[in-house]
């Protein structure tokens, strides 16, 4: 199935419209909310995670599900271009408090709708991704729902940066605690647990996931063959520290350069291309869907991470290891505290010298790859498919019901 249809069956639901799963009646119902149009984009995670969502949670309960409609591609690329400059008064705090204000109130109605559709629902208890600056878990929360959380990111980070200037941007860090504070229980997509530091003990960190039937066999192990091809995939941002890879190859001594290729998987990455010394292959596979993304990878014998959000879940690195890839990422905070005795080759962050020292230890045939590599696969496929998170999801929610006698 594509994503058209994927999407088309997703957005079956409205805010107004409840599903339920009626082969389930003596299942516990479960609302699944969300509420920001972006995540609809089934060219992001946050559709990926919340298509399986879906999926898996209507395995453990009756599923009530509230989403909103993805804009059509015109409005979207209008909605969500933050790069054309505004006029100088909508960059003033006074413009950036008034946007604060109709956003608030905005989704202070799209609260009130969702609770008026739950009260004609057989439904007390909610599952709700985070969106930064919304009082739908409070206001749940004070009309007798249970409510649990799936944060991914740093909301208020998220909002002070698309929107500059607030006299309210103070507001947005306590605000987003407290909603942390107050729920049942969060589950932390990364480890912002350890950012958050809440002394509530109301919350799990989780990862991202993967469907090994994305992922056909490989022809061959991981760097068993000259040339070896590195790979990125993603979309070019400037958190993803692109630039220490292009400085490590730099820095590589020229007779390691016709011992492997660069693959790019993504968009944004063609200026990227241009800083790349002409002695090393470079290959452009743009965007692709995730039903040829697989297939792809694993083709590839280097997953990259050059770095990312010291908290944040990557799912490119869930991809490049279930794909058999042998993983090289820095050592930031999340994949250090997830991964970090199954297999990753893992280099100091910010540091070319570093990179470029771990890529030459293994086109020098380190004897370590195949063991490395073969652990992380394993240690993903057993561990991080989609079922099995969201199972140990459901185990964590209906734990909690039972101790609180709901």
């Amino acid at each position: 199935m594509n994503w058209k249809n994927q999407l088309e069956i997703l957005l079956s639901f409205s805010f107004i419209k409840v599903r339920m799963n009626q082969d389930k009646k003596n299942h516990i119902s479960l609302a699944y909310i969300v509420t920001e149009k972006g995540c609809m984009s089934p060219n992001t995670g946050a559709f990926e995670h919340i298509k399986n969502g879906i999926s898996e949670l209507s395995k453990h309960f009756n599923l009530v599900s509230f989403l909103p409609e993805f804009p059509n591609q015109t409005k979207v690329s209008l909605k969500f271009d933050f790069t054309k400059n505004s006029a100088w008064y909508k960059q003033t705090g006074f413009w950036g408090m008034l946007r604060d204000i109709r956003d608030f109130i905005n989704n202070w109605k799209q609260a009130k709708i969702i609770l008026n559709s739950l009260a004609g629902s057989n439904c007390k208890i909610a599952y709700i991704r985070v969106q930064g600056f919304h009082p739908l878990p409070l206001i749940l929360r004070n009309n007798g729902y249970m409510v649990f959380l799936e944060a991914n990111g740093l909301q208020f980070e998220n909002r002070r940066h698309y929107f500059k200037s607030s006299w309210l941007s103070w507001l947005y860090r306590p605000f987003e605690k407290f909603i942390y504070k107050k729920a049942d229980h969060v589950f932390f997509v990364g480890s912002y647990g350890q950012y958050w530091k809440l002394d509530t003990s109301n919350w799990s960190e989780v990862e991202n996931g993967i469907k090994p039937e994305d992922f056909p066999s490989r022809n061959f192990p991981a760097c068993s063959k000259r040339p070896i091809k590195l790979v990125f995939l993603g979309k070019l941002t400037n958190h993803h520290n692109i630039g220490v890879l292009v400085d490590a190859i730099k820095i590589t001594p020229l007779n390691y350069h016709k011992e492997f290729e660069l693959h790019f998987i993504g968009s944004g990455l063609q200026n990227l291309m241009a800083n790349i010394p002409l002695s090393i292959k470079t290959i452009d596979h743009g965007f692709l869907e995730r039903s040829k993304l697989g297939k792809l990878l694993t083709k590839m014998d280097i997953g990259l991470i050059p770095g990312g959000p010291s908290y944040n879940s990557q799912m490119k690195f869930m991809d490049y290891a279930a794909a058999g890839c042998t993983v090289i990422a820095a050592n930031i905070t999340h994949l250090k505290n997830f991964y970090d005795e199954h297999g990753v080759f893992f280099f100091q962050s910010n540091s070319p010298t570093s990179l470029s020292n771990i890529l030459k230890l293994i086109l020098n045939g380190n004897k370590d790859i195949n063991k490395n590599t073969n652990k992380l696969h394993n240690h993903i496929i057993k561990n991080y498919q989609w079922s099995k998170i969201f199972e140990r999801k459901a185990v964590c929610i209906l734990s909690i019901i039972k101790l609180k006698n709901f």
